[in-house]
């Protein structure tokens, strides 16, 4: 569902930012838990306003960090609660990374159905992730 004054051109525009500027990664914790990230980094200000605003109105709250190193720019980290709520209504409008995210909330989403908050990884849990990382990090080399 979209909330406040988004609009579908807001979830597309969304999306072409995060194919243009951003990542997706399938990623892993220091205790090797799997994550699914989404990380824009961009440093236009009326960009910068406009993601802000969006996840506002989405209820998403990334983990946002200004970073002035050799370019200053936004970074803003999307864990795997807020790609989970995000997917629905940016997939549509998603071209370079969607097989990507696919494979994570394939892999994610029967994980935290209902809302849960965390989950106790299982060896299996964890090494089907590392094979699925691994398709993704091969295709990229």
């Amino acid at each position: 569902m979209i909330s406040g004054m988004t609009t579908r051109t807001d979830l597309a525009w969304l999306a072409g930012i995060i194919d243009g500027e951003g990542t997706v990664s399938l990623s892993h914790g220091g205790n090797r838990a799997p994550h699914l990230r989404v990380t824009i980094y961009n440093g236009a200000a009326p960009i910068i306003e406009k993601v802000d605003r969006i996840c506002a109105e989405l209820g998403v709250t990334p983990f946002r960090k200004w970073d002035r190193r050799a370019k200053p720019c936004m970074s803003w980290l999307f864990g795997t609660h807020d790609v989970l709520a995000m997917y629905p209504l940016i997939r549509p409008f998603l071209v370079r990374q969607v097989e990507q995210l696919d494979a994570g909330v394939a892999f994610m989403a029967p994980l935290y159905e209902g809302g849960r908050q965390r989950v106790r990884w299982t060896d299996e849990q964890r090494a089907a992730w590392e094979m699925l990382r691994g398709t993704f990090h091969n295709l990229a080399s």
